[in-house]
């Protein structure tokens, strides 16, 4: 072999290396890129981070949506579920046949966005989520108590607080969706958006009913389904009764001086953090009133991010609100995040009803238990059409 050979084959033999060193890093790099990808945080519809488990449960639950009664697809499900579903909902038994399937919690998030579109008391009341429908929550009837000293003046003992135990009445709260076996294996249906539009849609009607005027009785009981309201003010009316402003008419809204005197009833710390609250056609009837000096209080939303204002505080449409009648409770105001508590005691469920008679057809039963009641009865007004 000839020097000009061995030359050849030595650089030859030195590329190769360095290729096959490339090639190596490149792999390796790849692998790593292809680990995060796996691994990392992803951005759901809403711009929400979702962890790996979440959206491989969120993935076996949109095949098992459309066969449910396939047995590799449940198995899927159940196992994904497993691993989303944090620690202390593992033991509560409820999964499976038994208990349903946990919705994922990003399709979740969506049917709540949506719940809170279609019945808006949850984006202003307090929501919480508890284990236990046993649970009681404390509200300090007489507030926080403090004082004035010099550097070494003793500190005289202040009022005891006057605590209130409030317990959320509960319910379950549930919907009966529909589709057919055809649509539901159609690759052009977004079954993740449809079970979100039909679910948020069935439950928010009977919600945002309940946290209205709920009787209590296997629901949550509404704002105006506590005791009797009455004009007696914060100071000696009882807990958990909320106070009213007379409308001045028997049977109408007719002035806007009862509305004026109900906004200032409230207490100044209720009052900077108030909302009203009315249905679409009493707010029709509001906006048109004037003042003595011909100005409306009224100021109309020009987006939908910035809502309709009545004397300086925002207007949200409840339409499960009552209508204007006699002895009727039209128009509530107040910091309803004070004022009404709702308590969520289950996440969102899901169980395939196979009740269903008619060929090609599959039933979704969702469901969530969900309680409400009122919490501080002085921070939530009431005007009651009526002359006293």
């Amino acid at each position: 072999m000839t020097d000009a050979t061995t030359m050849i084959l030595d650089k030859f033999e030195g590329y190769s290396e360095a290729v096959a060193d490339r090639l190596a890093r490149l792999e390796a790099a790849l692998e790593r890129a292809e680990t995060r990808a796996a691994r990392r945080d992803a951005f759901g519809s809403g711009g929400d981070y979702v962890r790996l488990e979440d959206r491989q449960h969120t993935e076996a639950f949109e095949q098992w949506l459309r066969a449910p009664g396939d047995r590799r697809a449940t198995n899927a499900l159940i196992e994904t579920e497993a691993a989303a579903m944090p620690a202390e909902r593992r033991a509560d038994g409820l999964t499976g046949a038994s208990g349903g399937h946990l919705i994922p919690a990003p399709v979740m998030t969506d049917v709540a966005r949506r719940i809170v579109n279609i019945s808006p008391i949850r984006s202003i009341a307090r929501v919480v989520s508890v284990t236990s429908t046993q649970s009681k929550f404390p509200m300090d009837r007489a507030g926080a108590a403090g004082g004035w000293i010099g550097e070494t003046g003793s500190r005289s003992a202040t009022a005891e607080p006057v605590l209130d135990l409030r317990s959320p009445t509960y319910g379950t709260v549930y919907g009966l969706v529909s589709l057919t076996e055809e649509l539901a294996l159609d690759s052009a249906l977004d079954v993740r958006q449809w079970l979100i539009d039909a679910a948020s849609t069935a439950i928010a009607a009977s919600e945002g009913l309940a946290f209205v005027s709920g009787n209590g009785t296997t629901r949550p009981t509404g704002f105006l389904a506590g005791p009797t309201p009455v004009v007696t003010a914060d100071a000696t009316r009882a807990s958990g009764t909320l106070q009213y402003t007379p409308g001045g008419a028997a049977a109408a809204i007719s002035s806007v001086d009862p509305l004026v005197q109900m906004y200032w009833t409230l207490k100044a710390a209720h009052r900077q953090n108030g909302t009203w609250l009315m249905n679409s056609l009493t707010a029709a009837t509001i906006m048109l009133l004037k003042d003595s000096q011909g100005r409306s209080l009224w100021s109309p939303g020009l987006a939908e991010s910035s809502p309709s204002t009545f004397m300086g505080r925002p207007v949200v449409i409840a339409e499960d609100m009552p209508a204007i009648a006699a002895n009727a409770f039209p128009v509530a105001f107040g910091d309803f995040r004070e004022g009404y508590l709702i308590a969520d005691s289950m996440p969102l469920r899901i169980t395939v009803d196979d009740n269903v008679s008619t060929p090609g057809l599959i039933r979704f039963y969702v469901r969530r238990r969900v309680g409400g009641v009122i919490l501080n009865s002085e921070a939530i007004k009431l005007l009651r059409v009526s002359t006293t």
